[in-house]
């Protein structure tokens, strides 16, 4: 992690809302500047009566806990310690379940925000699942490994989209 988002990955967890992220947990938090980026991105295709749901992005949950939204959103999270942390927020509907191994909840959006671990089996789980979530003409925003991560994730990249198109996604 950068010294900017250990620095604000301890402040938050001293303040008692989150525990504290770990790459073993494929936890990544995003800085406040990004958080704020996506919810812009995500109110493009929101009202306050369609609903959100949040994939693996805790950092955006705990924003609307602190400053409200006026719309539903659903979190979806694997961790229970970060679940329980989420729901003393109130502000946030929190289902704790592993969107790549647990039976789904049956809710749907039109709009869904996933940030799945970077490795392709675990990105694939986190789009069909989105499908199955999303409403018709919804989006799907989510994020990938930029090119150069690693060798090979151009031919990754190429595969998810496939998956996607098979999921009825497009890009």
């Amino acid at each position: 992690l950068s010294p900017a988002l250990r620095a604000l990955s301890v402040h938050l967890a001293r303040a008692g809302r989150m525990p504290l992220p770990h790459p073993l947990d494929y936890d990544w938090r995003f800085t406040p500047t990004t958080v704020e980026l996506l919810w812009q991105l995500a109110g493009v295709r929101t009202t306050r009566k369609e609903p959100t749901i949040l994939m693996g992005v805790p950092s955006m949950a705990d924003d609307i806990n602190l400053r409200g939204s006026g719309k539903p959103v659903t979190v979806l999270e694997r961790s229970a310690a970060t679940g329980e942390a989420l729901r003393g927020g109130c502000q946030v509907e929190v289902i704790v379940c592993d969107v790549a191994r647990d039976t789904l909840p049956p809710i749907h959006a039109n709009t869904i925000v996933a940030d799945p671990p970077w490795y392709e089996a675990d990105t694939i789980s986190f789009l069909w699942s989105a499908a199955v979530m999303c409403r018709t003409r919804g989006i799907v925003m989510l994020s990938l490994p930029p090119l150069g991560t690693r060798p090979g994730i151009a031919g990754e990249r190429a595969r998810i989209e496939e998956e996607a198109a098979g999921f009825g996604l497009e890009l």
